[in-house]
């Protein structure tokens, strides 16, 4: 569901949602409730005072025979300004090389870091490892529906968005500090594309959120007028299949 800008006021702390006509009725019919609007406290840390929102939207997520909702707010705010920053520069290129324990390599070629992907692996191995033992019980008790494996599975796929949230920001604040104003993602290290990450499944390298992290680099990137080159799509062409 989506709610564009007259149908959404927040108020306070709270986000007011208009209800449709048809979705007042069957309140009204099946459930005995009679209310105009949806209300959604908000977390305490979000702050959407200096931002213009555009919409609103409510996305099913549908596993394990059971349904959650996430809210998304998508609004509009001005870019981060870094005070004495340079000026880009297309000559000064980051590369960046795609890996596993190194979920990406970076160097401008006089400064290089690392953005540690062991953290996100260990989470990926325990998460293939939960997943087997509670889909065996499944199978012995015949069910076909499952809380808990839908609450992890919706768990391991919010603390993948949050990696590659982060992820991108950091390789992106340190372009615009520093003046680079290319980035290449160059070929996935050589050796990496058979690693076995613990599954019983044989859940490889695919689970790795190469894509996601690709698409956020790039939007963020292009906010600042920042080249994102992608050379080898093989791997970054998918997304996180957790």
């Amino acid at each position: 569901m989506t709610w564009k800008q007259n149908g959404f006021k927040v108020v306070g702390r709270k986000l007011r949602l208009s209800l449709s006509k048809q979705t007042k009725d069957y309140l009204k019919s099946a459930h005995g409730i009679e209310s105009k609007y949806v209300w959604i406290e908000l977390p305490k840390t979000l702050s959407l005072d200096s931002v213009k929102i555009q919409q609103v939207e409510l996305v099913p997520y549908q596993a394990f025979g059971n349904i959650s909702y996430s809210l998304r707010i998508i609004y509009r705010e001005p870019i981060q300004d870094f005070k004495g920053r340079p000026e880009l520069n297309e000559r000064k290129i980051l590369a960046i090389d795609l890996g596993v324990s190194n979920f990406a390599t970076c160097t401008d070629g006089i400064k290089s870091f690392i953005v540690d992907g062991r953290i996100l692996l260990s989470k990926l191995r325990l998460v293939n490892k939960k997943t087997t033992k509670l889909k065996s019980v499944l199978v012995r008790q015949k069910l076909k529906t499952s809380k808990r494996l839908h609450r992890l599975h919706r768990y391991v796929q919010n603390y993948v968005n949050d990696f590659v949230h982060k992820a991108s920001k950091g390789i992106v604040d340190y372009c615009v500090k520093n003046g680079v104003g290319v980035i290449v993602v160059g070929k996935l290290n050589h050796g990496i594309t058979n690693i076995d990450i613990g599954s019983q499944n044989n859940q490889k390298l695919h689970q790795m959120p190469y894509g996601k992290f690709l698409q956020k680099l790039k939007y963020k990137a292009k906010a600042y007028g920042i080249q994102v080159i992608q050379i080898d799509e093989a791997y970054t062409s998918q997304s996180c299949s957790c």
